[in-house]
């Protein structure tokens, strides 16, 4: 496999571990700090809103820079917020590290430019749901079961944020080192995207984006409200430990990679 593919995996990946690594955790972490149920779910609201806003000005931004600067730029927020998560004692240091990983896993927008730039318009399609949904299923196969196991056994949320930050210092490495820019025509006189709510409804004016932008909205919502909330259901309701729940969420991952890791390319050659 081409190497630039394995980075940018790896760099979603990390990405997603903003997300995923910290599933199982959460409901036993806001015991520790004092946050209500309503407080950790709002905190990954508030995660998902600036992924959201973020995601427009690294798109952007990656047009008139490069696609390599502004990863590398959102690797290192991600390492800076994995170790404020390490530390944080209280809710307000909580929301501030969900801030900034959110800030820092804009860059998905960026990472799929990239394939797109390296890709022939024939294979474009399956590389994105090989990097993208493979990375995205083995996310939630894995990092929920990490997470949940780093968290019980080998020290909590310390444990769990330095894993993180160490996976994020390794991408960044094999950035720094082995990814080229793929822009080869940057353009500098591109407006960076500040207004994501405006871009977004002037998006649903184009009848190629709307149905599958709600399509994907309605998706997305219904499997982030799952995931946000069914960690505290299974630790309240059948009083499973943080292991359990990291195994539960490892189950979905797996099918997840599967179906997008493995299927994705399978319909497109069937169906377009």
């Amino acid at each position: 496999m081409d190497r630039r593919l394995v980075i940018l995996w790896f760099t979603i990946f990390i990405d997603l571990l903003g997300f995923t690594l910290f599933i199982p955790v959460m409901p036993f972490f806001g015991e520790h700090v004092g946050a209500t149920e309503f407080m950790v779910i709002l905190s990954s609201a508030v995660f998902s809103l600036l992924v959201f806003l973020c995601s427009p000005i690294w798109g952007s931004a990656s047009d008139r820079f490069g696609r390599r600067p502004v990863i590398i730029a959102s690797v290192v927020i991600s390492a800076v917020s994995y170790v404020v998560f390490a530390h944080a004692d209280s809710v307000i240091w909580l929301f501030i590290s969900r801030i900034l990983t959110g800030m820092g896993s804009g860059n998905i927008a960026a990472a799929q430019a990239y394939v797109s730039d390296i890709s022939e318009p024939k294979d474009r399609a399956k590389r994105i749901g090989l990097v993208v949904g493979a990375a995205w299923g083995v996310a939630f196969a894995s990092a929920p079961l990490i997470g949940g196991y780093i968290f019980h056994h080998y020290g909590g949320i310390v444990s769990v944020g330095y894993f993180a930050t160490s996976l994020c210092l390794l991408n960044l490495l094999g950035v720094l080192f082995v990814l080229p820019e793929s822009l080869k025509v940057k353009d500098h006189a591109r407006t960076i995207n500040f207004k994501p709510v405006a871009s977004t409804f002037a998006s649903l004016k184009d009848l190629r984006f709307r149905d599958i932008f709600i399509i994907g909205f309605v998706y997305i919502t219904a499997f982030s409200m799952m995931n946000v909330s069914i960690s505290f259901f299974w630790k309240d309701r059948y009083a499973l430990d943080v292991d359990q729940v990291g195994m539960l969420m490892a189950i979905v991952g797996v099918m997840s990679a599967i179906s997008q890791g493995a299927l994705v390319g399978v319909f497109q050659k069937a169906m377009g």
